[in-house]
């Protein structure tokens, strides 16, 4: 099958009350439909169509970009416009999928299923592309790679990696400036309204950690420690320092333990060992305990909320505690959490929706917001419950020392003489 020696067979009427761009769809799609064009055969090329048929490129473009979404052709690269057999299925259009996070994130990769299946469903092929140090330090080749070969209808970059990047040579936003495609980013680790580069679809914290820090501050809380990987305090992009500022505008102070992910584990264990870790040296120094403790990774949470256990603190008698969580994932804990949640699945569906937008619409809708819930559960405990008014009105007659609790937890430890 090769390129189609024969004229168009139909004429522009510039008397018609259809548009030239419908005229051009319409004949085009007669053709191919009554096999003047049989499948594997290459169209004239834009130019040419655009002379014969006395209309400019820009009408052509706009007829074939009609005919595309409806699989009846399939442009390529080096090879023209390809006429599809529309008795058999073929792909609408072509999505590069290039993310920053790693097989191991559940949100994300839950997300990006969900994201995938959607624009399966409506016929568009999605080519997954992982980008990390090791891709931006050869320059982004094997995105190159797939931009320069294959049919690309519109890139969609997820997550924020390429931040710690900047001024370390070519950015990912300057190669795919080369290639003059639209760009979706999708930005769901830092909050909108702190990151560097304004995201299509970005994470929204500002309702879930609002509504948080008002339901803490009615439980009487005074003090509390947010257990963090990074160090919040010198980042402004952190989720956790978000909630911080808005803990500290209810007036409750706020202090921080450095979680460090163990080394020769892969995460989420990692993670989970490292708050275990963490929780458990803090613990070791025997400091009052907070009223209140907040874990920003779920993994976090599980580390350790096992180590608070271990040691004989209850929930939410002697602290109360909250978490970042992912719906579908925990963390699990005997009672219910008071959590900030986000649903991967509902957040893949509205990023899905929005490159369909973009591709069958070809206009950029307003940015999107990808926000999660908070959920007060049972490790949080309002005023209207007895012990926990006794402490707002009185905090320093019930603040609850670690030493009190281990010997309450292990009744062979005395007060001066160690162990028995």
């Amino acid at each position: 099958m090769g390129k189609a020696s024969y004229r168009l067979p139909f004429r522009i009427d510039r008397q018609a009350g259809k548009t030239l761009t419908a005229q051009v769809a319409d004949g085009l799609r007669e053709a191919i439909l009554t096999r003047r064009f049989k499948p594997g055969n290459t169209l004239p090329t834009k130019l040419e169509m655009a002379a014969e048929l006395g209309v400019n490129d820009i009408t052509i473009r706009r007829a074939l970009a009609q005919l595309k979404r409806e699989g009846l052709i399939a442009p390529r690269p080096r090879r023209g416009i390809l006429v599809c057999d529309p008795t058999r299925f073929s792909w609408r259009g072509h999505v590069l999928f290039a993310s920053w996070s790693g097989p191991d994130m559940y949100y994300h990769t839950v997300m990006a299923a969900e994201i995938t299946r959607r624009l399966h469903g409506r016929r568009f092929l999605v080519t997954d592309l992982h980008l990390d140090g090791t891709a931006h330090a050869n320059e982004y080749a094997e995105m190159r790679g797939v931009l320069e070969t294959r049919s690309v209808d519109l890139v969609l970059v997820e997550g924020g990696g390429w931040i710690e990047f900047q001024g370390q040579g070519p950015t990912v936003w300057e190669v795919l400036k080369r290639f003059r495609l639209p760009v979706v980013y999708v930005d769901a680790v830092h909050p909108t309204e702190a990151a560097p580069l304004r995201p299509d679809i970005g994470l929204s914290t500002v309702d879930a950690f609002e509504a948080l820090a008002v339901h803490i501050r009615e439980c009487g809380i005074r003090s509390a420690l947010l257990a963090a990987k990074d160090v919040p305090r010198f980042s402004a992009h952190h989720p956790a320092q978000a909630l911080a500022l808005r803990l500290e505008a209810q007036g409750i102070s706020c202090d921080w333990l450095g979680v460090t992910p163990v080394a020769g584990l892969r995460s989420p264990e990692s993670v989970e060992r490292g708050g275990l870790r963490a929780m458990q040296t803090w613990l070791a120094l025997a400091r009052p305990l907070p009223d209140f403790i907040y874990f920003d990774d779920d993994f976090i949470a599980r580390g350790a909320l096992l180590a608070l256990t271990r040691h004989g603190i209850r929930i939410p008698e002697d602290v109360q505690v909250a978490s970042w969580a992912n719906k579908g994932l925990g963390p699990v804990y005997d009672k219910p959490l008071t959590r900030i949640e986000m649903d991967p699945v509902a957040h893949g569906v509205t990023v899905a929706e929005y490159v369909l937008r973009v591709l069958s619409e070809g206009v950029r809708p307003s940015p999107l917001a990808l926000t999660p819930d908070f959920i007060a559960g049972a490790t949080t405990r309002r005023l209207g419950q007895s012990e926990n008014r006794r402490r707002a009105l009185c905090p320093a007659a019930h603040k609850v020392e670690c030493s009190e609790i281990l010997s309450r937890a292990n009744p062979r430890t005395t007060g001066a003489g160690g162990l028995t």
